[in-house]
Parts: C-alpha cells; structure tokens; sequence
C-alpha cells in the first residue's frame, strides 16, 4: 500500500565529536547531524570554559534540611539553588525539594543495601530488635529530557507512535539518595595542597638585605612532598592518577610530613606564583573531572551535597518488616564538610580589600612551626571560649569551658593546647563530635591535653601532661 506523502528524511540520532564544528562551504547541504554537531561544539565550549576557569560546586542554595513529617518520618528537605556540574553544566531547582526516608528505605532495592551495611542476613529477624547506623548522601546531578511534542512529517505508512516527536530539550537534574559516597577528586586534591600549603609554610621577617627567592627549592619540596603520588603512577602506566585515588587519597599527608618552607615576607609574591604555577601545570591535570572535550563517566554530572549518618531499626518481623528511621529528624546527622561550593569573584573581591598582611593568606589556621622557630599563638583565658582557626594554645583560669569546632575538612589536623592554671577546665565538643570516645573532656588544674581533629567527627586526644 502506498502513501501520497513525499518522503523526507527522518530525524535520527548520532554520537557527536564536541571538539569538532561544522565547516560551512558553498553547495553544502545541511541535515540534522550537522546542526547538533554545531550545537554540540558551541554548548562544550561553554562548559569547558565554566569548567576549567572556574571550576564546579554549588553556586547559591540547596541548603539540606532534615525535618519531621508526622506519621510519614523524617524527610530530606534540599532547598532551590544552582549549582555547576563537573562537566561544567549548569544545573537550576527552581522549586525546594522533598524525599520522605522511610519510603526510601521501604524500596526492596535499598532494605538489601542497608542489610549489607548493618552487617545482617537479608530479611532480618524480630526479635531480636535490630538497629544500627548508617551513611547516606544527598547528591544532584545534571539531567536533560525531552519535551513539547509536535507533529513530524516523515517517511510513508509509518506507524501512529512515529507521528510526534519533541520538539525541545530541557535542562533538568536528579536529586538522589545514594549509600555510597561520591568521589569529588580534584576538589579533595585542591583541598589536600591547599592544606598542606598552611601547615607547612612560615613567613619570616626579611634578611637584610632581602634575599632572592629560590624558586627551584620550593618546586623541590613540593615535589617531594607528591613523590607516592609519582611513585605510584609511574609503577601502573596503565592506570590513570584518578583511578590510583582512594589508594592514596590522602597524597600530600603520605608524603614527607617533614617538609616545611620558609618565605621571607618580601618572597610571598613570588612564592605564590610559584606555588599556583606548581598546582597548575603538575597537579590539577591528574585530578581534573574533565578535560578538552572528552566525554563524560557515569558519576561525571553529580555533586555531592550532604552526608546525613541514619540511625535506623528493623520494625516487624520477616518477611513483612522494613527498616525505619529510629527516632525524630534531630537523631540525623547532617555533614556538608565534602561538599564543593563557588564563592562568587565579587565576594572574593571585597574579602582580599579586607586582608592587610601575608600572614592572613596562609597562616589562617594553626600550623606546625619550622625547625629553629619558637613562637605559637597562645591566649589567655577566663571566660568560655568558642574555638576557632586563630587559637593555637589556650591558657585557661578559673575554669571557663571551651567548645570546639565542629570536624571538617577545613580543619583536619588541626591542633589544640589547652592548659589550666588553678581550677578545672571543661572542653566541649559540637553536637555529633566526639573528643576520644566522649562528648567532653575535663582539663584539671595544672595540667594540659594536646588535641587534633580527625576532620571527620572526632578530637582526639594524643597528649597529656
């Protein structure tokens, strides 16, 4: 059977090269893989330039929030934002999001996960009362869809389902709840060297006359300090720097611990320069997401955006039970510490017309000092205190409590000294920290504990005097 329809040519789609655009000539005729290859070029330089000059994270909003929903259970509550994804898209929830727990956790799918986390059988038994604790992370990545169907002319007797095609594309976005964590690797390194650059650097007053830089020491000791990471990349020539990544995740701290720099306050621009070079040019290419125009991985659009740590229980017997949240929304531990964020330049702007000496750049925290220094930062104290990055030693009388910082990565390894002179001394941890294995920790009179943060949840106590 025949059709009075011309025929034309069907719309069909093809894998697209994002390095590649369309040479436009004379008598060229023009089909619907060169306008997406066209369109595929323009959107890829778009995003590269977001990606490689900017970077990737949340740029306002999507706050995470867990609350009460009555008889329904705790709920996750992500508020609208933006935010870029590694490949450099732009992702917008223009509307607050929400995803009730107990529901998720009632999906076959996710009890089995949980099973295997709890370290259980698959169903657990009642009785006994099974419960435990477990790590979820709210993540968000970016997702198109197609849209606005209209009518397609098209080839002869083709069937009614081939009548409509969408006419449009739209940006969208997953919001998920995943129980394995996300690796965000070339924020962690960024985070890593950054790091290390505070614990690591002194600035000196200058000598007399001020002496010149050595720009080649300092590439040294960086390197030295990077040298597993080398090590282990030159033995697995088949394996890339992210893939060797949870095997040395932590590069710079498994380096050489040892290392420390000084830099003459008149060298800090030029060590600076050299530094940030040094990040460029050796180290950002091993950890970046994407690269020129390649194409992404399964996990390459997501962004972590909390970890929340659930205490759950098994509520009826098998095999009819389910895992529940145990307890209100507030027995939810909500850690954003991981997850990536764009401060915007204006911001960044106003901040550095507030920084008024060097010292402020990189000696934000407490470090360890360089071999022949003697001075640390040390106060005096009576009354309650809330530690921040400034203090270092505290010296402590008529027993006044001091409450940490909460765990994060800002702060891994960070250093307290707390001393008391004539009575006892209270310190206090954040809500969901630890010092050792307690919420608190008692400081008696003429003695000193020597804390440091694990950066994760808790303060450990690693000396007592």
């Amino acid at each position: 059977m025949g059709c009075c329809n011309e025929p034309s040519a069907a719309l069909t789609q093809s894998g697209q090269n994002p390095a590649l655009h369309v040479n436009y000539t004379k008598g060229m005729v023009l089909g619907v893989d060169d306008f997406t290859q066209e369109f595929t070029y323009l959107a890829n330089r778009d995003q590269w330039g977001i990606r490689e000059l900017i970077g990737y994270g949340t740029s306002s909003g999507l706050a995470v929030i867990i609350e009460d929903a009555g008889v329904d259970g705790p709920r996750v509550h992500v508020k609208r934002g933006t935010a870029v994804a590694p490949s450099g898209k732009l992702i917008c929830v223009p509307d607050d999001q929400c995803a009730l727990i107990n529901q998720w956790l009632a999906k076959p799918e996710n009890a089995n996960v949980v099973n295997i986390e709890i370290g259980v059988g698959s169903p657990p038994l009642s009785p006994p009362v099974l419960s435990g604790k477990i790590s979820l992370f709210v993540t968000i990545c970016y997702k198109d869809c197609k849209t606005l169907p209209v009518p397609i002319p098209g080839d002869p007797c083709r069937s009614s389902d081939k009548l409509m095609e969408d006419s449009r594309i739209a940006d969208d976005y997953i919001l998920e709840l995943r129980t394995k964590f996300l690796p965000q690797i070339e924020e962690e390194a960024l985070r890593e060297f950054v790091a290390w650059l505070k614990q690591h650097v002194t600035i000196t007053n200058p000598a007399s006359p001020l002496s010149a830089g050595d720009e080649e020491a300092w590439i040294q000791s960086l390197k030295t300090a990077i040298q597993p990471w080398l090590d282990a990349i030159k033995k697995n020539p088949t394996k890339s720097a992210i893939e060797l990544y949870e095997k040395l995740k932590d590069f710079l701290s498994d380096g050489s611990p040892f290392i420390f720099l000084s830099v003459e306050r008149g060298q800090f621009n030029q060590f600076l320069r050299t530094v940030f070079r040094f990040w460029v040019v050796e180290l950002r290419p091993l950890w970046m997401a994407r690269m020129c125009g390649t194409l992404p991985g399964s996990t390459d659009d997501c962004l972590l955006l909390a970890r929340l740590e659930v205490p759950v229980i098994w509520v009826g017997g098998a095999p009819t039970g389910a895992w529940q949240v145990d307890g209100p929304a507030a027995n939810i531990i909500i850690d954003e510490n991981n997850r990536p964020y764009l401060v915007p330049l204006r911001l960044l702007q106003e901040w550095q017309l507030c920084i008024s000496t060097p010292e402020q750049v990189l000696d934000s925290s407490p470090h360890i000092p360089a071999p022949g220094t003697a001075s640390i930062a040390i106060k005096s104290t009576s009354k309650d205190l809330l530690l921040d990055a400034s203090h270092y030693c505290i010296v402590c009388s008529d027993g006044p409590t001091l409450t940490l910082p909460k765990c994060g990565i800002d702060n891994e390894g960070r250093v307290y000294i707390i001393k008391s002179i004539n009575k006892d001394s209270t310190v206090n941890s954040q809500p969901g920290n630890l010092i050792d294995d307690g919420n608190s920790k008692v400081v008696a009179a003429k003695k000193a504990i020597t804390l440091v943060s694990d950066g994760i949840k808790t303060w450990h106590v690693i000396a007592v005097a």
